[in-house]
């Protein structure tokens, strides 16, 4: 199934898998840090909730020692906002026992309120204050409702510390996979590409090799055959005006000669063009590299930012365990974790944006190989061009042999040994031309796909 596969499709898939492998490591590390800030915003609102209480609990003391009314609304408006505290908190639960739990909280800060109300009462009355059993239910209720908060916070912790190694594990889990796939595919891509162009290869070497000889033995033959009739050019001075016409002919081949060489000076250069749009497929494929290291990097940042997120919810249980004025350092410890959680969102971004630009630069990539085939078409063309020309000399050899066909009438003693040389001289040197310029192309293609596939050499 792989075998039989392109080679951009082979390319492709690997991109493709590994790019899945990066999206669903980043799922999952999205979804942990959406659970684990759930956790810190219940949390938060268990401190706030405690927060309040002690507030509440502090004006009751002010009242109890200096006797000042004004202590009364202090508490009215430090109850409510508990109350309103632990409304919102209890919207944050999704499951029964949370809310049973919020709700607790709240009916147990509404008796220490009952409870105070009844204290205040008493001292409205004989306009004294004195410990009596309001006071004690008044106090265990605000107990009962720090406790639950305490151990609302507590479950949110432990639950925390648990979700946030399972992250980690299924994270690690995610890249050792990613990592075997990767390996995997790129030895099998390695292997589809290599194996066929290195037997390619080796046919071709050999093939340019038996070129290059069959060249060089006609070349030696149409050099001895050119002896023969230079031997014989003593005895055409009686031609001159044949060889007249054969120069006129001889001038219009050196044209198409170099109308030959043009045209494959033309194609050299689309070579060279073709060569430097593979060159920037390259630098594409190296784009793609790198954004995938610096993705790397920015999971490795949010996995970092998650670990500092656990530290800082202890600390902020440290805090927020510590009664009366000691309380407000939870506030600086929650701005820490919120700036935190926004480093994680701003590095999920990121992510999203560098497997973005990775698809762009395998697109690019795409469409270098295309216009490296326009190029590669384009030289195809131009050797066409150069076919026709030797064509054009081949019909001009012609016509020298029709004029070597009037020199015989001046010389009819040669008639038929002149003939034969020039005849065989002609179609030797044209076939020895032919062969040692497709031999030297041949080299050429061959030399350059080895350089593709082994490198240069040092």
């Amino acid at each position: 199934m792989f075998g039989k596969m392109k080679l951009s499709a082979k390319v492709f898939g690997g991109f493709a898998v590994l790019l899945a492998l990066l999206c669903l490591v980043s799922l999952l590390g999205y979804g942990a840090l959406s659970q684990v800030a759930d956790r810190v915003a219940k949390a938060d609102a268990c401190g706030e909730i405690i927060k309040g209480v002690l507030e509440a609990r502090r004006h009751e003391k002010n009242f109890i020692i200096r006797g000042d009314k004004a202590y009364l609304a202090k508490v009215d408006k430090a109850v409510a906002g508990v109350l309103k505290e632990a409304a919102a908190a209890k919207a944050l639960f999704d499951d029964e026992a949370g809310r049973q739990k919020m709700g607790r909280i709240a009916a147990e800060v509404g008796v220490y309120k009952a409870e105070f109300d009844a204290f205040a009462a008493q001292y409205a009355a004989d306009g004294r204050l004195a410990q009596n059993e309001e006071g004690s239910k008044m106090v265990a209720a605000a107990r009962s409702a720090i406790g639950l908060c305490e151990q609302v916070r507590a479950e949110m912790k432990n639950d925390m510390h648990s979700r946030i190694g399972a992250a980690k594990w299924q994270t690690g889990l995610f890249i050792a996979i990613g990592l075997a796939l990767g390996l995997g595919l790129a030895w099998l891509v390695t292997v589809a590409v290599a194996r066929p162009l290195k037997q390619v290869i080796d046919k071709l070497h050999y093939g340019s090799q038996e070129v290059a000889s069959a060249s060089d033995q006609v070349a030696s033959s149409s050099q001895g055959l050119a002896e023969g009739a230079s031997s014989q050019a003593a005895n055409l001075e009686q031609t001159s005006s044949t060889l007249e016409q054969m120069s006129a002919m001889i001038k219009r081949t050196a044209e198409h000669a170099s109308q030959a060489a043009s045209s494959r000076q033309e194609a050299a250069k689309v070579l060279d063009e073709a060569s430097r749009l593979m060159s920037q497929a390259a630098v594409a494929m190296d784009a793609v590299q790198t954004a995938g290291e610096q993705t790397a990097q920015i999971v490795r940042a949010i996995d970092e930012i998650a670990f500092q997120t656990n530290l800082l919810a202890l600390n902020a249980a440290v805090e927020a365990a510590r009664a009366g004025e000691a309380g407000a350092g939870f506030a600086v410890v929650a701005d820490e974790v919120r700036s935190l959680a926004l480093r994680a969102a701003e590095a999920a971004r990121s992510t999203q944006n560098l497997i973005q630009g990775s698809v762009e630069n395998i697109v690019s990539g795409v469409r270098l190989v295309g216009q490296a085939e326009e190029s590669f078409k384009r030289v195809i063309f131009h050797n066409q061009a150069v076919g026709r020309m030797v064509a054009e000399i081949a019909e001009a050899s012609g016509e020298q042999a029709l004029g070597i066909e009037q020199m015989t009438r001046a010389i009819s003693d040669m008639n038929h040994l002149t003939q034969d040389v020039a005849s065989s001289a002609e179609q030797s040197a044209a076939a020895a031309e032919e062969l040692n310029t497709q031999a030297r192309q041949m080299m050429g293609v061959v030399w350059r796909i080895e350089t593709l596939i082994k490198g240069e050499k040092a």
